[in-house]
């Protein structure tokens, strides 16, 4: 039984790279449908900082990828794993 499925690819969206999150309980084999884009950027400390563009629920400040793969975690994964 498949009850959360995610798919996650770099491609590019929107004029640059970026990584893209596709996930749900009916998953498309299409590119261009995802859930979230994460732009990504560098600092003025030279620190990698990501971007969810898409982000209804929570953050969608630039952040470390720490707190990224948290507020995924947070907002479209934990609640499916009980």
């Amino acid at each position: 039984m498949n009850v959360n499925t995610i798919k996650i690819w770099y491609g590019s969206m929107f004029g640059g790279s970026t990584i893209n999150l596709a996930y749900g309980n009916h998953m498309s084999i299409s590119a261009n449908s995802a859930n979230e884009i994460i732009m990504h950027h560098i600092d003025e400390k030279k620190q990698l900082r990501l971007k969810m563009t898409m982000n209804m629920y929570g953050n969608n400040t630039a952040m470390s990828p720490k707190e990224i793969v948290q507020e995924i975690w947070k907002n479209n994964i934990s609640h499916t794993i009980k």
